[in-house]
């Protein structure tokens, strides 16, 4: 087996990585899986996290964008696989966005201990403004998306440990497992993702 499978199958792709706030973290090679679903990466170096976007240029000069919902380091040297070490990027949400527009481009936050945010995307499956803290909207949105009340008290209760945490270690804790309980319903958080993010790095 070849180090890298999809060399064979797939062809490579130029694409940015882009955080929260449209801060470029990496330009590298990508490989797209035919089911739009994983962008493989051999570069090692990459810094990507949840929430972050991958976007790869058209032909027709606009940008082809997705979520990366899902970013796994595959320690797979040695094993018995045959492959070498990678990152998966798993991905959803795909949008259209003119060239360095739209998408994480376009999102801002404000405010002090509770601050706003606001996502414009030309994404017509959902736009959405969240006014008030970011908090106040990923309850929204878990109250309209989880049917089971035992289900939605776990996740509220998860939010708000995010939400009352004073420094990184605390916050990535409890947004780990937060993200780790989401399950089917990730989708309808992926949104908040980046402004989580944002207050992650604005912690001491």
């Amino acid at each position: 087996m070849r180090q890298y499978p999809w060399r064979d199958k797939i062809n490579p792709s130029e694409i940015d990585i882009v955080a929260p706030g449209g801060a470029v973290r990496a330009h590298v090679v990508g490989y797209y899986s035919h089911e739009g679903t994983v962008v493989f990466v051999e570069n090692l170096s990459i810094d990507v996290q949840p929430g972050d976007e991958v976007r790869r240029l058209l032909p027709n000069g606009k940008e082809e964008v997705h979520v990366i919902d899902d970013p796994r380091y595959m320690q797979l040297s040695g094993t018995r696989t045959g492959m070498a070490d990678h990152y998966r990027l798993y991905i959803s949400r795909r949008t259209i966005h003119e060239q360095h527009k739209g998408g994480n481009y376009n999102i801002s936050i404000s405010g002090g201990a509770n601050p706003r945010v606001n996502i414009k995307s030309q994404d017509s499956s959902r736009n959405i403004s969240v006014h008030g803290s970011v908090y106040d909207g990923i309850k929204q949105a878990l109250t309209e998306t989880v049917s089971d009340a035992s289900k939605l008290a776990e996740l509220q209760k998860l939010v708000q440990q995010m939400e009352t945490a004073t420094d990184k270690p605390s916050f990535l804790k409890s947004y780990q497992t937060f993200i780790a309980a989401t399950g089917e319903y990730i989708s309808a958080l992926t949104p908040f993702l980046p402004a989580l993010t944002e207050l992650l790095n604005k912690l001491p």
